[in-house]
């Protein structure tokens, strides 16, 4: 990929993985739309891993397309929340409770275990 100024390569790459959650969402339309959002967020933390051990051997341009654009459009951090801000709305706390910390916690564990593979790669 030639070199792109920084806000077109994460424009693109946004437009990118924003369209296909909105292809995987619209595919699952079920009542169940907080466990995709909590599987889009963990495919999401371990794609960024695996860009991020990648660093040194990306261009700017592909860091910034994969990374903020790509994996970044591609997980929703705010459509969790306002999950977790309806559950506490509804007055099920130890729901919203679970479900950040459950979430939190899977997402660092598969952005590690993303970071390994990425380092896996170039071995």
């Amino acid at each position: 990929m030639k070199q792109l100024p920084t806000v077109i390569a994460v424009a693109m790459g946004g437009a990118l993985g924003a369209g296909c959650r909105w292809a995987l969402l619209s595919i699952f339309d079920t009542a169940s739309d907080n466990v995709l959002i909590f599987l889009l967020n963990i495919v999401g933390s371990a794609l960024l891993g695996v860009v991020v051990s990648q660093r040194s051997y990306l261009s700017d341009s592909q860091f910034h397309f994969a990374g903020a654009g790509v994996a970044g459009g591609f997980t929703t951090f705010s459509t969790f929340a306002v999950d977790v801000a309806k559950l506490i709305d509804d007055g099920q706390l130890a729901a919203a409770g679970v479900n950040t910390l459950v979430t939190a916690s899977v997402a660092v564990i598969f952005a590690g275990i993303g970071y390994r593979i990425g380092r896996e790669i170039r071995r």
